[in-house]
């Protein structure tokens, strides 16, 4: 089995959806003492190795912090590690999301298997190979390249008025024009605040990408690395989202 920590997310919470229980304990979920075997591996029919009942551990933790699952204190020996799903919980199972950016990825309809894309370099760091760092980069490489390609389509882009193709692009088409493309689409007027949103948005995701490529090439230490994890998906949520006032409706 080929651990990865957004499928045992799920997993962690179609499993709390089924359970008839007020509760259930975390360690039990992980490993019952009596026989190391946990109740997430009974569930599936699988087995976890020391290694993977950690990812699993920190799993559940992200799964708590984000609301999807919480603790109820009824426990009287283990309170605080009663877990339950909450409501939040159960619609993010149904949409097989763990919050927001998954949600955006998932409206944008891409046959590019973006979520996989994105937990693919959460996995790299996790399963600590010998180049990680490289991995990781590649895949959030590889998120932004195919991310602005859903959103801004050659043909859109190419459409647009202002549109100059750029001869060192093959298809004459930059990641600067699809920046532009999206947020002109979010902010239709072209005052001279938009256009400074458009230009600070492109160079974040531009600055972001150049320090991943160079990452690809040569190792960096876990803590920058996950500081461009954070930039890159920050960035993504600020293209993808809708301006407040349509979510008003």
């Amino acid at each position: 089995m080929k651990v990865e920590k957004y499928k045992l997310s799920l997993q962690v919470l179609e499993y709390l959806s089924a359970q008839t229980s007020d509760y259930v304990l975390k360690q039990n979920i992980i490993s019952e003492p009596s026989s190391g075997r946990g109740d997430l591996e009974r569930h599936f029919n699988i087995t976890l190795t020391n290694r993977e009942k950690n990812i699993l551990a920190l799993s559940i933790g992200d799964l708590q912090e984000k609301g999807l699952i919480e603790a109820v204190f009824r426990d009287v020996v283990n309170s605080g590690n009663d877990l339950t799903i909450t409501d939040k919980g159960r619609k993010a199972l149904e949409k097989r999301v763990l919050d927001e950016l998954d949600e955006l990825l998932l409206g944008l309809n891409s046959d590019s298997g973006l979520i996989n894309m994105r937990y693919g370099v959460y996995d790299a760091i996790l399963n600590k190979q010998t180049d990680w760092q490289r991995q990781s980069a590649a895949s959030l490489v590889e998120l932004i390249d195919h991310t602005l390609r859903t959103i801004a389509p050659n043909d859109k882009v190419i459409a647009q008025t202002w549109y100059i193709a750029e001869t060192t692009s093959k298809t004459g088409v930059t990641r600067k024009h699809r920046v532009r493309y999206c947020l002109e689409q979010k902010i239709p007027s072209r005052s001279k605040s938009d256009k400074e949103i458009i230009e600070k948005a492109w160079q974040l995701i531009e600055a972001c990408r150049g320090k991943l490529e160079g990452i690809k090439h040569a190792s960096e230490d876990k803590e920058e690395v996950e500081q461009l994890i954070k930039l890159v998906e920050d960035a993504l949520i600020c293209l993808l989202k809708k301006p407040q006032h349509e979510n008003n409706g």
